[in-house]
């Protein structure tokens, strides 16, 4: 069983701790050079006796009581500044934050979406399998603004969302690893087998029309690295699809 024991960590440079520490250390150390300053001196004057102990009182007290004010002064205002700027940041942040999944409370993704008859797809035929396309195939149905393709069963189900650049990555990996001429070769299948690239097109969250796009994001979200999800009637995978959005299209509404 993985250990869920939160790791302890030192204090970051410049965080909360450290900035006390440092005021703290200031105040302590100005108080206690003033204090040595003035004993030293008061006590010289002492020792010369006669007029010079008053004199020298006197100079001690208009001398350094505005210097202690000026380093309490400076350190305090350094230190409560700081603090209030930390708490308004993180004010504003929360403000943005809320606002933004309010936004997007409000917008359902079948207003949002891409629909199907929009979509450009590779529809695999009845009976067809994963070994039967050719990624260079695949590869011809790439480029300009499609970096993205949904291919679907003969029911109009999304199977697999392909994206450019995996392929790319997949091709450029076969051909230093078997050889440029075993590059036609290449199937769906093959890469759907690849270990690293599998979830490049497979990782798809599936979701019914009328939800709100936060609870799309959020369920995107719980599929770490997923990046593409498919609309359909209720949001059985099974149902052909109904639309799509893309976390391109999430990261676009939720910009405030």
């Amino acid at each position: 069983m993985a250990d869920d024991t939160p790791l302890m960590t030192s204090p970051e440079p410049g965080s909360r701790p450290e900035t006390t520490q440092i005021a703290k250390s200031v105040l302590y150390i100005s108080g206690l050079g003033i204090l040595v300053v003035s004993i030293v001196t008061l006590g010289a004057a002492a020792w010369k006796g006669g007029n010079e102990l008053d004199a020298t009182a006197r100079m001690v007290f208009n001398a350094l009581l505005p210097l202690f004010g000026t380093w309490v002064g400076t350190v305090l205002a350094f230190y409560f500044s700081s603090k209030n700027f930390e708490s308004a940041n993180q004010s504003v942040e929360r403000m943005v934050n809320l606002t933004v999944e309010q936004k997007l409370g409000k917008l359902t993704i079948d207003k949002e979406m891409l629909p199907a008859d929009k979509v450009t797809v590779l529809r695999m035929p009845a009976g067809a399998t994963d070994k039967d396309l050719l990624l260079k195939d695949l590869r011809s149905q790439l480029g300009g603004k499609i970096t993205r393709l949904p291919i679907v069963d003969d029911k109009g189900a999304v199977k697999y969302i392909l994206h450019q650049s995996g392929l790319y990555k997949f091709i450029a990996d076969q051909a230093l690893t078997k050889g440029v001429a075993q590059i036609d070769k290449l199937t769906l299948d093959d890469l759907v087998q690849d270990a690293e690239l599998k979830n490049w097109i497979v990782n798809i969250a599936y979701a019914p029309a009328g939800v709100s796009v936060a609870t799309a994001k959020a369920m995107m979200e719980q599929r770490p690295g997923c990046q593409d999800l498919v609309v359909t009637k209720s949001g059985d995978k099974s149902e052909p699809m109904v639309g799509w959005m893309t976390n391109v299209d999430i990261g676009r509404l939720s910009k405030a």
